[in-house]
């Protein structure tokens, strides 16, 4: 079949390895829908590295992984205060992309644009 693949296991390869303290461990689905994240009423837990870990996987998302865009939508709304639970949920969805990372967009007819970038690039 013809196409082109469009995959980012490079990217979520370094974003792996920029979180490798985690112990991410390999996850079938990036998020429970049945968990009800909490405010965070106790301390403050590494808010800086928890809103890099976000911004991190909002770009691989922005790629080519539309598959965690409604995860990270629910993370988000906590950056400046994450929660412990939070950071157990961050972990997940890195074990999601990390079984799941030689995912990615294929297409066997290219949209006009893409092939104009194509033919502009290449």
């Amino acid at each position: 079949m013809e196409g082109f693949a469009f995959c980012q296991s490079h990217c979520i390869d370094k974003v792996l390895n920029k979180f490798n303290h985690l112990n991410i461990k390999e996850a079938n689905i990036p998020y429970v829908v049945s968990f009800k994240l909490t405010k965070n009423n106790g301390r403050l837990i590494a808010q800086i590295e928890y809103a890099s870990a976000i911004s991190s996987l909002i770009y691989v998302m922005h790629c080519n992984r539309p598959d965690i865009a409604f995860t990270l939508c629910k993370l988000s709304r906590s950056t400046s205060n994450p929660s412990k639970d939070h950071w157990k949920e961050i972990t997940k969805v890195l074990g999601y992309l990390k079984k799941t990372m030689n995912l990615g967009l294929f297409y066997n007819n290219l949209p006009l644009y893409l092939k104009v970038i194509l033919m502009i690039v290449g």
